[in-house]
């Protein structure tokens, strides 16, 4: 019996086809979605920042959650650009206009954006950057992805949007 919903969290992923739905909520955090129409399989990582640097390798960075997902589709003899790939989150959550270096949702989107290139992966949809946080849900099965945006005002107050 498939178990119904697996929820990630910061630095987790999931890929296969054992769950009716994966889901995450994110922030600045940036989520990349991989589903493949034929098989039906998919995933999802939740990246916390852009890369490892000298720290030992973590699905929280971006470079390394990337790899780790190539490497499933390697492992079932598919391929990245045969997946519909989506890029969520990345929001700015806190404001940092002095210092742009902590910009961590932007540094997170490039990084991505850069990865995914050199991997061969085709993006098909993106919702990220913005001050907002988001929640997405993708459907294993179907492929369907359920996004949900709470946008911020310059105080971090949710705001109608």
């Amino acid at each position: 019996m498939l178990k119904k919903d697996h929820h990630i969290i910061e630095g987790e992923l999931y890929f296969g086809d054992d769950v009716t739905s994966v889901s995450t909520l994110l922030g600045s955090c940036v989520a990349v979605v991989v589903w493949h129409p034929k098989l039906r399989v998919g995933g999802m990582c939740h990246i916390i920042l852009p890369d490892q640097g000298n720290m030992e390798c973590h699905n929280k960075y971006a470079n390394c959650a990337i790899s780790t997902i190539s490497r499933r589709i390697k492992q079932i003899h598919s391929k990245p650009q045969d997946y519909v790939t989506c890029i969520y989150g990345g929001g700015k959550m806190f404001d940092f206009s002095v210092r742009e270096k902590m910009a961590v949702g932007d540094r997170n989107i490039e990084m991505v954006y850069k990865i995914l290139a050199e991997k061969k992966y085709v993006i098909s949809e993106e919702n990220v950057g913005g001050r907002c946080y988001r929640k997405i849900k993708l459907y294993i099965n179907t492929g369907e992805k359920i996004l949900e945006s709470v946008y911020l005002d310059k105080t971090g107050i949710e705001t109608a949007g």
